[in-house]
């Protein structure tokens, strides 16, 4: 594995931040119709068994269901026209598991509205209004709620997180004094939360966080000295996850450049910050890093055409931690 040192400031998050955006909106894409393939953000169940992932056909995403061991796809959900669905998350359980219903618009200034939708029991229903924006959800460990950020009416100066009862539908705002005005997370035991917080965008200052919601007690992941990104203005730590033992953090980050084009790999840190080492060797993009469950292996989400082409051309890998090998997820589409 390859180790890397550290720079002064942030500024490689933001640029992930903003190609994700444009690449999972299709505003990437080359030509008028737009990317068609699969998207970022799959979800593993926490057997590993299953695989929950969006495939965008001209830019519109349906959610497809694969078993890791083999076999097609199947479609689960499809949108009426005018929205996308994206971003699965699976449940504890398995079986349900929530996404985003996102507003497809013409006008890059326009709001887009998002949607927080569960599916369960073989149906999808609606968890928030449609005039808000969700960002993020996630379940509680035990599976009974759903954490979730958004712009109250699309408004993004009126960022709230909020949680929601999967039995209910209750919704009640979470009233904290954490710092966490934007970004995403996972929600921990206890009402505990970890977390990247962009304070401000592209103001180079991102943090990772430990926090609790009851207490207002925040741990920072405070790299070690010798980390050093190859992007010209310090690591990203884009699309943070953490393990299921919650011992060990992975992030996308610059690990190399070809000529003046930033190369994206996958990285691996204890949760303190400490032996930071690079896991993947691709010479284009990896991200979206996902921990499997019950192996030391991590699922990740790989452009082949960064840096090379306007077209995006996404694939699944996994690269398996001990050995570092790493192995293309073949998914094989219904007609």
């Amino acid at each position: 594995m390859k180790r890397i040192n550290k720079k002064s400031l942030w500024f490689v998050g933001g640029v992930i931040l903003v190609y994700i955006l444009l690449a999972s909106t299709g505003q990437m894409a080359a030509g008028p119709t737009g990317y068609s393939g699969l998207g970022f953000s799959p979800t593993l169940s926490d057997d590993d068994q299953t695989l929950i992932f969006p495939y965008t056909k001209h830019e519109q995403s349906s959610l497809y269901m694969k078993a890791m061991d083999g076999g097609e796809a199947e479609l689960l959900l499809e949108p009426e026209e005018g929205y996308s669905y994206e971003e699965p998350v699976f449940a504890p359980n398995g079986t349900s598991f929530t996404f985003l219903k996102k507003e497809l618009v013409e006008d890059v200034q326009e709001t887009s509205h998002a949607q927080l939708m569960v599916f369960e029991n073989g149906s999808a229903r609606a968890l928030t209004g449609e005039q808000h924006t969700v960002l993020e959800a996630d379940f509680s460990p035990d599976g009974e709620w759903i954490y979730y950020t958004m712009y109250r009416d699309g408004i993004v100066k009126q960022f709230e997180f909020h949680k929601v009862n999967l039995a209910t539908g209750k919704s009640e705002r979470i009233d904290h004094e954490v710092d966490f005005s934007f970004g995403s997370f996972e929600v921990l035991s206890g009402q505990k939360i970890f977390y990247k917080n962009i304070s401000e965008p592209f103001a180079f200052n991102d943090q990772l966080m430990f926090a609790d919601l009851k207490t207002n007690e925040q741990t920072p992941v405070v790299l070690e000295d010798s980390y050093e990104s190859e992007a010209e203005h310090g690591p990203a730590l884009s699309q943070p996850a953490l393990s299921p033992d919650q011992e060990r953090i992975a992030f996308s980050d610059v690990g190399s450049m070809n000529n003046s084009t930033y190369l994206y790999n996958i990285f691996v840190m204890n949760r303190d910050g400490s032996d930071v080492e690079q896991v993947t060797d691709v010479s284009d993009f990896a991200g979206d890093p996902t921990f499997f469950h019950k192996s030391n292996r991590i699922l990740f989400t790989r452009d082949s055409q960064f840096g090379k082409s306007r077209e995006q051309d996404l694939e699944y890998w996994i690269v398996d931690l001990e050995t570092e090998n790493m192995e293309k997820v073949y998914i094989d589409m219904p007609d």
